[in-house]
């Protein structure tokens, strides 16, 4: 932009700056002048919308101005940022012309010097949304510009700040980048980089080090002694330029000459790391060795896309990774939060760096991919260098580092990181359920330090299994020894994460012999050993499946007797892992049922005590019920087909109905209890799905509270809502197939369901649950309510649905017209749609499936009639080849026969089609099934879809004697007139 077009826009008038004041000002005065203030707010948003780039530009000077209140130049930054987040894009209707850009970035270069807080942090988002709408497209010259507000020997103040901005820039500008716009972003991203490396080294090079011993040979040489916050602001700095460094490696944009400065790089940051490892009880230093090993982590996760990454650099680093994991923890008389804060990071990005290199040894013992090779073959750059990486000679060294450690290790990452401390099992003991449950809800959580141990000791075990299960067993033994409970739960723990990687080295029968099996025996002498029995529980559950039928069958039992038992905290953990355990068991592969049944009665007895024990946790009780739930699924027989079905069922209906109404409709209402809820209702889904012969269904008290969580769950008005809406409709549809009779509660309760007819993402659930009204109600329900459906069916279909819901609308329709007292009733209501489905179905408007669909409805609706349409004939046709069901191939055969027979003596289009077609339909109908059978058999002429419809069993007076008669009387006749041809 030229300086005689910037000059050409006229400057902020006097009297534009005090209407802004005067309308901010009023806007605020909600409590006093609603009024002033809603017309202050609308006269606000007619001033951006109008002129969006004078807008923000004056709102920009007001939070600049010095003289002007605080609050109201806070408020006038946040104004500009909102303006610009709204008006900026390029794509909205009402463009800020390029004058106007110019003139707010010369003016944001000048705001930036502003330090004044919390305007300067505004000014800062400020900068950086207009950074991603106008670069490159209208602010080309960004880079230029950004490397111009500090020069490169600026005071260390200025290249903070600069730092600071570069950061927040590019972490909004590398966001949604389109591909016409990354080439710029590499040119930009080349230029900061070269920048924050010459800085990171004249940083270091300024001797403001000189305060840790070691990082420089002779401290007192040293020409300046730096103050606190000199020092404050020197780590500030550091911190700053590797948060951009990491943030530029990790945007892929290496490639020739910014390699080698990477590199140079990397080395300077391993001798400043290792310099750092003497010193301890510093956190500063132990914040710098944080930030210096994420950096690494890094620049290692994105090595594939730097061209010559020295892979030879992972030996030192993975040297200085397992010597920091194996050293002992310092002690320390006192704590400080922020070493243990860096400490605790530094340790997870280690721990993350030592799982991804585990992770890459582990891959090299699979052959090389056969795409790849066949790509590096054809000269692919990017498989050549994968497969030279793959090949490297630092991988063999790293597996001999692994493996000379391995014991070390695996012990240390246990100590340190899995085992638990006497306060955390303390801790525990409140929340028992929390406790039994953590490593599964955590098991892949990256931020939490347990679980990534576990997930190390899994890669290690994946590296070597025999010498992970020797390790562990040498360990577990020791540790029995002297009754440490806790070390011997922490090697479960992490047996348990491993186990689908052992395979055959580990013996699961020789350690439920001698190790589990005993301890679930055990009663348990205290706190820790009860703990260690949970896992031991847990771990039953995790390897039943290597288990033969004799030993699940023992552990049946000692899972189930444990069950009960709550007579402490202690012991409430135990019942919970059992419970776990038992689950696992349950939905195993190799599980039977007979096998469980004597155990059942005691199970349930056992598990609703549990639930009486933790009636203040939902969560722990909706696992409790899932429990129940796979119970009653696992052993259906046991549990409906028994001789005293009907009191236990009444028992059970009773205490399952109790624990869920409370659970349901107790508690406070937020996103917790909302997850309980849409998992009640799943639980009660399932019971009822599981219910043989009706006899849960009988139980009015079941009955009762499904409609009334069914009521709640339509009636929540939550946008958040929208899974408990759709198990709510799951569970309706579901009790509508188990109830006997159609009553004046369910009546009440469709107006309810038809209110979500306009709702695009719930309109399939309630598609089913209309239909399942339909075969519940029949003639009673579609008088009274077809009216409205109609009115309904209309409104979508105008609106426009996908094929796949018409599909499932003209299924249907086919419903509701089993139910209409007679075809007159059902044109008289679904008249005009069908006009629609038959218009859009001759236009070519759907695809195969919804056109079969539309078909059989229109062949159903229309069997009265005389079909004259050759189109609709050659559709009917298609339709016919591709349907499941003999029922609807019979009504369309019949309908096409009535075609045929109309144009006796003339010429017929699709005559030699007709009749193929009636053959096929007379010899399955001369079969022994009935028409309802569903068959694969169908017509060659067109190609067999799947996916398309079935028989719905709705369809009326479809009985093989009525398609018989007809068949007598039409099919039959024009058969045998045809034969000679």
């Amino acid at each position: 932009m030229s300086e005689q077009a910037q000059e050409s826009l006229p400057p902020l008038t006097p009297g534009y700056r005090e209407l802004l004041v005067r309308l901010l000002l009023a806007s605020t005065a909600v409590a006093t002048q609603p009024s002033t203030a809603l017309e202050s707010t609308q006269y606000l948003e007619r001033l951006e919308a109008e002129h969006p780039g004078l807008f923000v530009h004056g709102l920009l000077e007001l939070a600049l101005d010095t003289s002007g209140a605080l609050d109201l130049r806070v408020l006038s930054a946040i104004c500009a940022k909102n303006a610009v987040t709204r008006r900026w894009s390029h794509y909205i209707a009402q463009r800020v012309s390029d004058r106007e850009r110019h003139r707010v970035h010369q003016f944001l270069w000048r705001a930036l010097d502003s330090t004044e807080q919390p305007i300067s942090r505004v000014i800062l988002e400020v900068t950086a949304v207009v950074a991603r709408y106008d670069y490159p497209k209208a602010w080309i010259n960004l880079p230029e510009q950004l490397l111009a507000w500090c020069p490169a020997t600026a005071p260390l103040e200025r290249q903070y700040r600069w730092l600071v901005i570069v950061n927040h820039i590019w972490k909004t500008l590398s966001r949604h980048r389109s591909r016409s716009q990354l080439e710029h972003v590499s040119v930009m991203a080349r230029s900061l980089w070269h920048r924050l490396v010459d800085l990171w080294f004249r940083l270091w090079n300024q001797n403001l080090a000189a305060w840790l011993p070691g990082l420089v040979p002779a401290p007192a040489s040293c020409f300046w002694q730096p103050s606190a916050d000199q020092l404050d602001l020197w780590l500030d700095c550091v911190r700053e330029n590797l948060k951009g460094l990491r943030r530029l490696v990790a945007q892929e944009v290496f490639q020739g000459p910014d390699a080698s400065t990477l590199i140079a790089l990397l080395q300077h940051c391993t001798h400043v790391e290792r310099c750092l490892a003497g010193v301890v009880g510093h956190a500063a230093a132990a914040r710098l060795r944080y930030l210096l090993i994420k950096f690494k982590y890094i620049c290692f996760t994105n090595h594939r896309s730097i061209e010559d990454f020295p892979l030879s650099m992972l030996l030192p680093w993975s040297e200085d990774i397992c010597a920091m994991l194996l050293q002992v923890p310092e002690k320390r008389e006192r704590s400080d939060a922020a070493l243990d804060e860096s400490n605790e990071r530094r340790s997870l990005y280690a721990m993350r760096f030592l799982r991804d290199i585990l992770g890459e040894l582990r891959d090299l013992e699979t052959a090389d991919d056969i795409e790849e090779a066949c790509l590096a073959a054809c000269g692919d750059i990017g498989a050549q260098r994968a497969l030279e990486d793959r090949h490297h000679p630092v991988w063999t060294t790293l597996q001999a580092l692994v493996k000379a450690q391995y014991a070390a290790l695996t012990c240390a990452l246990l100590d340190r990181f899995v085992r638990l401390s006497a306060t955390e099992l303390a801790t525990w003991l409140e929340r028992p359920a929390a406790a039994c449950y953590d490593d599964e809800e955590s098991e892949w959580n990256d931020d939490q330090m347990r679980s990534l141990a576990e997930q190390v000791c899994a890669a290690l075990a994946a590296i070597d299994a025999d010498a992970f299960v020797t390790t562990l067993s040498a360990r577990i033994g020791a540790l029995r020894a002297v009754h440490d409970w806790l070390g011997i739960e922490a090697a479960f723990r992490v047996l348990g994460r491993a186990i689908s990687t052992l395979g055959d080295a580990l013996d699961t029968r020789a350690l439920l012999e001698s190790m589990l099996y005993p301890l679930l025996q055990s009663e348990g002498a205290d706190a820790a050993e009860l703990f260690l029995q949970a896992r031991t529980a847990i771990l039953t559950g995790q390897c039943g499946e290597r288990l033969p039928k004799v030993d699940r069958c023992r552990l049946y039992g000692a899972l189930v007797s444990k069950l009960g038992d709550v007579a402490s905290p202690a012991h409430l953990v135990r019942a919970f892992g059992a419970a776990r355990g038992l689950l696992m068991l349950l939905c195993d592969l190799g599980f039977c049922a007979d096998d469980f049944c004597p155990y059942l009665p005691d199970a349930m007895t056992h598990v609703f005590t549990l639930m009486e024990a933790c009636t203040e946790e939902p969560k722990s009780m909706s696992q409790l019920l899932d429990l129940v739930v796979v119970l009653v699924e696992s052993c259906p027989g046991a549990f409906f087909d028994v001789h005293d079905t009907e009191s236990m069922i009444s028992w059970i209906s009773v205490r399952l109905c109790d624990v869920m109404e409370r659970l349901f409709f107790g508690g406070h209402d937020d996103g917790t209890l909302h997850l309980v809820r849409c998992q009640l209702v799943a639980h009660l889904t399932r019971l009822l799905a599981a219910d043989r012969g009706g006899v849960l269904a009988r139980q009015p008290a079941v009955i009762a509270l499904a409609l009334r969580m069914i009521t709640f769950g339509i009636g929540y008005g939550s946008d958040a809502s929208t899974y408990l809406i759709d198990d709510a409709f799951e569970l309706l549809h579901r009790v509508l197939l188990v109830a006997s009779e159609y009553d004046v509660v369910l009546d009440r309760l469709f107006y309810s369901v038809m209110d979500w007819l306009g709702n695009g993402d719930l309109l399939r659930p309630v598609l089913r649950v209309v239909r399942a009204y339909a075969m519940l109600g029949g003639c009673v329900w579609y008088a009274r309510h077809a009216g409205a459906l109609a009115g309904h069916f209309g409104n979508l279909y105008a609106s426009g649905l996908s094929d796949r819901v018409v599909a499932e609308l003209s299924e249907l329709l086919l419903a509701l017209f089993a139910c209409a007292d007679d075809a007159e009733r059902f044109h008289k209501d679904f008249g005009i749609l069908l006009g629609a489905l038959e218009k859009d179905l001759h236009a070519g408007q759907f695809g195969c499936g919804p056109r079969a669909s539309i078909a059989v409805l229109l062949a159903t609706a229309l069997r009265d009639h005389v079909l004259m349409d050759d189109d609709l004939a050659r559709i009917f046709l298609e339709a016919a080849a591709v349907t499941f069901s003999t029922t609807q191939r019979a009504r369309l055969a019949l309908l096409l026969a009535k075609y045929l027979d109309a144009h006796e003596g003339q010429h017929c289009l699709h005559r030699d089609r007709i009749l193929r077609l009636l053959r096929q339909v007379h010899r399955e109908l001369g079969e022994d099934s009935t028409p309802d059978d569903d068959l694969s058999a169908h017509n060659g002429d067109v190609e067999h879809v799947s996916g398309v419809p079935g028989d719905t069993g709705l369809l009326p007076d479809c009985t093989a004697q009525d398609i018989r008669g007809e068949w007598n009387r039409l099919v039959e006749r024009l058969l045998a007139r045809h034969m000679s041809d």
